[in-house]
């Protein structure tokens, strides 16, 4: 994110006055930008990259991974996981992971890398929405 664009997201936040109307097109822009990096940051896992992951997981814990049928469900369950997420809750899975067995679908699920992503993601998709209105009644 660009300062420019930090500094746009303070001014929507904390800003207690008008945005200068002459300012309102290049803020709208960089409103459009952010957007447009959520959705590249949001995007799923690719199959290769979840097994990837899991083959880190499994290399480092020691264990063998699931056969097949079982491999397929990892990869349905935690595709929709950005890679940057995935990749995250399985650091922090194995930060906590006392055992010699395979962490479940769940507990990447349930890592707080998931769901601090997850709570982020809605706010700032619900938050762009509510900015660009904002700037649109302030160019009137």
């Amino acid at each position: 994110m660009s300062d420019g664009t930090a500094l746009l997201i303070s001014w929507l936040r904390f800003g207690d006055r008008d945005l200068d109307a002459r300012y309102t097109p290049r803020a709208l822009e960089a409103l459009a930008r952010l957007e447009a990096d959520q959705v590249e940051l949001s995007r799923p896992s690719m199959p290769g990259d979840v097994l990837d992951v899991l083959h880190m997981v499994a290399s480092t814990v020691q264990v063998e991974l699931p056969e097949e049928i079982g491999l397929t469900a990892y990869v349905h369950l935690l595709q929709p996981l950005p890679l940057h997420v995935l990749k995250a809750a399985a650091l922090e899975i194995l930060r906590r992971h006392a055992f010699r067995t395979m962490p479940l679908p769940a507990e990447f699920l349930k890592a707080d890398a998931a769901r601090e992503w997850e709570y982020a993601s809605a706010w700032l998709q619900q938050s762009i929405v509510r900015w660009r209105k904002k700037l649109q009644q302030n160019s009137k």
